[in-house]
């Protein structure tokens, strides 16, 4: 048995032409596939911001339908266009492994733009859902203490909050967000956190892998510093 799933999303234009103004190169590289640029470009190849912003949320619509476990690169999901002009979906890498049962060849996917929105739908066919299974029985056994975390000094937590300041567009005073308060909860829109994700490797010169580019991972600050903090060890580490 299927059902019908629908993924929505909704994007400022002017986000998207503020992204473009401050990374240029590397925002296009990291979101949109080399054939997207292309057809986001207008006669003097420069790119339209307002057909970018359609399809990164039609990106990320994709990404509600799916709702994948792990992380997907934005770049694994491709917006098409057929011969007769309609918008389709192209799915790679983890994006096209998250699609397994999904009928998205015949899924409708829909584009528009208007002033300083754009926004996408999509609707499609998924395999019935698996239901979870039951919990386990409550143990007798207290759980172990968490163990004692020593004190850094190289907390990086303030550099976070420097870059939210600037790029996540908060509807709320950072000031009053603690550091496991939801970002999401705060106004952290889904264009916001590639923004952020692309200051912060700016600011501590690493590359966010395709393991950490998940919700989850824009979730907190707590759970940012986590991830700079891994990807941080992995450099040391390596080398």
């Amino acid at each position: 048995m299927t059902f019908i799933r629908i993924g929505t999303d909704l994007v400022h234009v002017d986000q998207v032409r503020a992204a473009l103004d401050t990374f240029g190169v590397t925002y296009l590289r990291r979101v949109y596939s080399p054939r997207e640029i292309a057809l986001c470009q207008d006669t003097e190849r420069q790119p339209v911001p307002e057909r970018l912003a359609a399809r990164f949320a039609a990106k990320e619509a994709v990404i509600k339908v799916l709702r994948p476990e792990g992380g997907v690169a934005l770049t694994d999901i491709e917006v098409t266009v057929g011969p007769d002009g309609a918008p389709g979906i192209s799915l790679s890498g983890a994006a096209a492994q998250a699609a397994v049962g999904f009928t998205l060849d015949n899924s409708s996917l829909s584009l528009t733009h208007d002033g300083p929105l754009a926004a996408a739908v999509l609707v499609a066919l998924g395999p019935e859902a698996t239901p979870p299974p039951s919990a386990p029985p409550p143990s007798m056994v207290p759980p172990p203490a968490p163990a004692p975390q020593e004190n850094s000094m190289t907390t990086n937590v303030a550099a976070i909050r420097t870059v939210l300041a600037s790029h996540g567009r908060l509807n709320t005073d950072l000031a009053k967000i603690g550091d496991d308060d939801s970002l999401y909860g705060a106004g952290l829109t889904s264009h916001a956190t590639v923004t952020v994700m692309l200051a912060l490797e700016d600011e501590f010169d690493i590359e966010f892998p395709e393991t950490l580019l998940r919700r989850s991972t824009f979730e907190t600050i707590d759970s940012l510093d986590a991830a700079v903090g891994q990807v941080l060890a992995t450099l040391e580490s390596a080398g």
